[in-house]
């Protein structure tokens, strides 16, 4: 897809040239020049852009958003040429002029997933076609096509990114927002959403600015009207099959007494759809912002009863653990009690403590003493021998097994 484009972008009755060279993946644009009052004229103020293009140049025709609307279907590309009576209708149906009176042009959504979608993109034909007829009368250049201004987005490189949000601050239609995640287009228009902005930009995700010479009310990467008019350049390449430019009945040539209501028709047709376009953008976010509802709903639900189990067990910690807790006594302070019944010179075998009594076996001077100790002592009582005394000769020693109660005293 290498060669010479020119991109010629729209501003009000104004024509902005640009031509991109590309060579591979390396594009290099600039600006050759502009023409005021573009459809009315001379062939001398083309002159600077005409001596840049020859036959061998493509021509892309970039169509204002303003001009346009836009309505998502669930049409795959490969299904494009089977859907066209299905594109009509719903042109018909939805947009602010008829599919007779349209140049239509299709962009491929969710490009990389298994259900890939249609944006439908409609423009009045009475906007387009003048532009279309000036440009081989006063260039005399190759191949002419028209292309919807997100065909740009295409031509980025957003496809290299998991997520990329575009802010377009465009001061026609307001601040809108375009979104590639995982390499894909997935959607165009959306109403500006600076928390959402931020969300991708704090996972990660690339944030890209256009410039059209207004205020930005967020930072990111700043894309030039050079850089994106070599994005709708690059697009064929970087996104080959992904937007089909813009094609419809061509009318047959107005007499001349008939060009003023034409340009009426024109101009009345551009205040319907800017109208329109404002009101379909946040009619689109809105079936979006429900399917994702209606996504999150199963995961709503598990959260839901993950909740509710959390809250069952702590009822049942609460009304059965907790009073069974609050009954255990402390045994560190019992177990010290027991031991200190044994003299200095004594030892224990064994020292068995539970909730009713102690248990101790060992060795001490006198046998007899341990069994008065615990006798002695507030945490216990009833001390008696379980085994009887012996003697160890060796250590000069006597054996002691006893066992005493606790008492009701031990805290």
């Amino acid at each position: 897809m290498s060669g010479t484009h020119l991109i010629l972008n729209i501003e009000g009755q104004n024509a902005i040239a640009t031509l991109v060279r590309t060579s591979g993946s390396s594009p290099a644009a600039q600006t050759i020049g502009s023409v005021t009052n573009a459809l009315h004229a001379p062939r001398s103020d083309w002159r600077a852009i005409a001596e840049q293009v020859n036959a061998r140049t493509l021509v892309s025709l970039v169509v204002p958003t303003e001009w346009c609307a836009s309505r998502e279907a669930p049409i795959e590309p490969r299904d494009w040429a089977r859907s066209e009576n299905a594109i009509r209708e719903l042109v018909d149906s939805t947009f602010p002029f008829s599919s007779s009176e349209a140049h239509v042009s299709l962009i491929v959504l969710d490009a990389h997933t298994t259900s890939p979608r249609t944006l439908i993109v409609g423009a009045a034909r009475a906007r387009i076609e003048p532009w279309l007829d000036a440009i081989p009368t006063n260039l005399a250049a190759g191949a002419i096509r028209a292309v919807p201004e997100a065909a740009g987005l295409l031509g980025l490189g957003a496809q290299h990114d998991d997520a990329c949000v575009i802010v377009d601050p465009n001061p026609a239609v307001g601040a809108s927002m375009h979104r590639f995640e995982r390499g894909s287009l997935v959607s165009v228009g959306e109403p500006f959403d600076s928390d959402e902005v931020e969300d991708v930009r704090a996972l990660g995700g690339r944030v890209m600015v256009l410039e059209r010479g207004v205020e930005v009310p967020i930072a990111g990467e700043t894309v030039s009207r050079v850089s994106f008019a070599a994005g709708t350049a690059m697009e064929p390449l970087a996104a080959p099959g992904a937007v089909r430019p813009f094609v419809g009945e061509r009318s047959r040539q107005a007499r001349p007494m008939l060009v003023p209501a034409g340009m009426l028709a024109a101009a009345i047709a551009l205040v319907i759809a800017g109208v329109w376009y404002e009101s379909q953008r946040y009619s689109g976010a809105l079936e979006r912002v429900a399917s994702r509802r209606a996504a999150l709903a199963d995961s709503v639900a598990d959260v839901t009863a993950e909740r509710d189990a959390a809250l069952r067990a702590r009822d049942t910690l609460e009304g059965e653990v907790a009073p069974t807790i609050d009954g255990w006594r402390p045994i560190l302070p019992t177990l010290r009690e027991a031991l200190d019944a044994l003299p200095d010179d004594g030892f224990a075998y064994r020292v068995r403590l539970d909730a009713r009594r102690v248990e101790m076996s060992g060795e001490a001077p006198r046998a007899a003493e341990v069994l008065e100790r615990l006798d002695a002592s507030n945490a216990f009582t009833s001390a008696e021998q379980t085994q009887p005394i012996s003697t160890v000769p060796i250590r000069e020693l006597e054996t002691f097994a006893v066992r005493a109660e606790r008492t009701e005293a031990t805290p």
